[in-house]
Parts: structure tokens; C-alpha cells; sequence
């Protein structure tokens, strides 16, 4: 199988607005955002997301043509953070998520940044397995759910120049 991973543009709003979606309504104590505000989003306000007109930027995974998995990343007043990682159950386990993280990873990098970070519940051991293997490490710092504050995440840090491996950026 074919996996096909690109920064959404203005054509690929619908994939993502599909996958947004499809993401929020299949795992929604893992995002801030509720399914109910993401499907009240206009057309137009999605095809801005996907256009980069607003932040964050998008990628979207493709398996034969189809979206299966999506990532974002922006620029907040706390440095650069990787949002709306998802992948499709039945096509999890085949490094798609790896390869996303990857591209934000790259995106960061690409713009001088030093860092990325993220928020994740501790409890979604699959998650944070993933994101210790690309390099991010757990801080002291959690934060309530935005969309279901009883639940709590932790905050992972990725730098450049310590946790990833030191061959990581030179490939991009």
C-alpha cells in the first residue's frame, strides 16, 4: 500500500475537512477541539485552513487517494506545537504516524525553530510510545483538556539539539 503524505492546499480541503472530522468524531477525548465546533466550521474557513491562510498547517496522509491520516503544526506563543495528530484505525501500525510527525518535524526545523512541543494524555500509551520514539521527552507540565477538562495531558518536548537524533535535521 501507497501512502501519499503532502501540506494541504486549497484543493485539499475537503480531504481534510473529511479527516478532521473523522478524527474528532472517532477519538474525541484525544483533542481540544470538539467534534460540534469543527463541523459547524463554513466551507470557506476550511478551505482557509487547508489553503494556509490561517494557522496552523496542515498534512494529510493518503492511502490510495483517500485521506487516512492527519497532522498539524503552528506557531503559538510557546514555541512551535504539533496538533491533530490522527490516523485511521485500520490503517495504524504501518508508520504513517512516524512519517507525520516527521513533517512537522521538517516544517519546524525548515523555519528556524529549536523545539516542537505537544500535549498528550499519559494514558494514550500508544501516543506517547510514538512520540518517544521520535524523539520527544515528557516534561513536569499538564494541562486540562480544552474540550473535556477532567481529563488531563502532559506536555512533550522535542529539541533539536538533544533529544532528536543528531542526523535528523541534516536530512531534511
Amino acid at each position: 500500500m501507497h501512502i501519499h503524505i503532502q501540506q494541504t492546499t486549497d484543493v485539499d480541503w475537503l480531504d481534510l475537512k473529511t479527516i478532521r472530522l473523522s478524527s474528532l468524531a472517532e477519538s474525541p477525548d484525544a483533542f481540544g477541539l470538539t467534534y460540534e465546533a469543527a463541523f459547524a466550521y463554513t466551507d470557506a474557513q476550511w478551505q482557509d485552513r487547508a489553503g494556509n491562510r490561517t494557522p496552523p498547517m496542515y498534512f494529510v496522509a493518503r492511502a490510495e487517494g483517500n485521506p487516512v491520516g492527519v497532522i498539524g503544526g503552528v506557531k503559538a506563543n510557546t514555541g512551535f506545537n504539533l496538533i491533530a495528530m490522527w490516523v485511521a484505525p485500520s490503517h495504524r501500525g504501518l508508520g504513517i504516524g512516524s512519517a507525520l510527525v516527521e513533517k512537522v518535524l521538517a516544517a519546524a526545523a525548515s523555519r528556524g525553530e529549536s523545539e516542537v512541543c505537544l500535549f498528550v494524555s499519559p494514558l494514550n500509551k500508544a501516543a506517547c510510545a510514538l512520540y518517544e520514539r521520535m524523539g520527544f521527552c515528557f516534561t513536569p507540565h499538564f494541562e486540562a483538556l480544552e474540550s473535556d477538562p477532567k481529563i488531563m495531558l502532559q506536555r512533550m518536548l522535542a529539541r533539536f539539539d538533544t533529544c532528536l537524533p543528531a542526523d535528523f535535521i541534516a536530512t531534511f
